[in-house]
């Protein structure tokens, strides 16, 4: 399912989509979430104009509220319209949305200049589902994710943000984990339980929806990683292929592909008869997600040395994705390893999760694909 983010600076007008402040702020009657034209359409959707005029002039939509503040999922069905004659008007429309049976106040906080994140979902042509998150400069748990992203806007009224973009923000802002912000990020939340890795599982267990994860979304998101890996793995050997290919490297054995239980994914060989390990760590997300790497792979990089190299492939989309390339990874190993000898006789983790930024890495290297690949 395709997704696109926006992060959106309210209005009066704006705020009128909600009963509340349409009764009481005095802003018109607008009724609606103005959409602004040149995000939604000339980024995201350009082809809708002609869906719309083939579907009467709208779009229906599943829409999510969540927030302001650590407020939970709110459902509603409404939809996206165009108004006016040259479909440069777009709004969220419907019913007015009214506080929620036991939450009187909810939406009451919000004022305009506040910000909305946005998550469209559906194919390329159309949106189906739309996810927000209400953020109110009043409350203490919106405040700081607030400012950033008040910040990041600048004198935009409305701007697609790349998801990665997003996350190291969230990150950034220190938002409990119960904040509804986090249900944006769940690809991230997601990859990492799917690898084992505890901070991912609790965000997922302290999801403010409510919603739980099923044995067949988690078994989904394990395939999903399993395949990013592989991915991983192709753009690392169309890389090494091609500077093999070139006399810069004598041999290159994709090892993982030989032997699936190896502690590293390649084996390349150079001219001098050098011999370099070499471990893939792949993500379609941003390079600051972190890294799980086996006791195996840990132990093999110790041991080698600087002949064992950790190669961070991430931002993967269409036929691109980004590689930096760490060569001094042992030293880390070696301190983790000798921090193991605390643990009570029989203990060793399978496991462990590691920030990229405590390695070494080196410059951006630019991937493509095999059959378009240049170095």
């Amino acid at each position: 399912m395709l997704m696109k983010i926006a992060i959106k600076r309210l209005t009066a007008s704006d705020l009128t989509f909600f009963e509340w402040h349409f009764v009481n702020r005095k802003a018109g009657n607008q009724k609606a979430i103005n959409l602004n034209a040149d995000v939604f359409i000339g980024e995201f959707y350009p082809a809708l104009p002609e869906t719309v005029r083939q579907r009467g002039g709208r779009i229906p939509i599943d829409l999510y509220i969540h927030g302001p503040g650590l407020s939970a999922e709110h459902n509603l069905q409404r939809k996206i319209i165009k108004s006016g004659e040259s479909y440069k008007n777009w709004r969220l429309n419907g019913e007015f949305v009214a506080n929620p049976q036991g939450e009187p106040g909810r939406f009451n906080a919000l004022e305009p200049q506040d910000i909305v994140v946005l998550r469209f979902e559906g194919d390329p042509f159309v949106p189906t589902t739309l996810k927000s998150v209400f953020l109110a400069r009043s409350l203490d748990e919106d405040a700081a994710l607030q400012t950033l992203l008040d910040d990041w806007l600048g004198n935009r009224r409305m701007a697609s943000i790349a998801l990665s973009e997003l996350s190291m923000l969230v990150t950034k802002s220190a938002s409990p984990l119960e904040h509804p912000i986090h249900e944006l990020l769940l690809d991230e939340s997601l990859e990492e339980a799917a690898q084992g890795g505890y901070e991912g599982i609790r965000r997922l267990f302290r999801r403010r929806s409510g919603n739980r994860l099923s044995k067949d979304d988690l078994l989904k998101a394990r395939a999903d990683a399993d395949n990013t890996g592989i991915r991983g793995e192709e753009y690392v050997f169309s890389f090494l292929a091609a500077k093999r290919d070139r006399g810069e490297l004598k041999e290159v054995e994709w090892t993982s592909r030989i032997n699936a239980v190896a502690p590293f994914d390649f084996r390349i060989i150079h001219h001098d008869g050098t011999e370099i390990a070499v471990e893939v760590k792949t993500t379609t997300g941003d390079f600051n997600r972190r890294i799980h790497i086996s006791y195996a792979e840990l132990s093999e990089l110790a041991l080698r040395g600087k002949d064992y190299h950790l190669y961070r492939v991430y931002g993967i989309e269409d036929s691109q994705a980004k590689l930096r390339i760490a060569a001094e990874g042992h030293i880390l190993a070696e301190d983790i390893i000798r921090s193991l000898n605390t643990l009570p006789p029989g203990v060793v983790p399978d496991s462990f999760s590691i920030q990229p930024d405590v390695l070494d890495f080196g410059q951006v290297i630019k991937l493509q694909s095999a059959e378009d690949h240049e170095d």
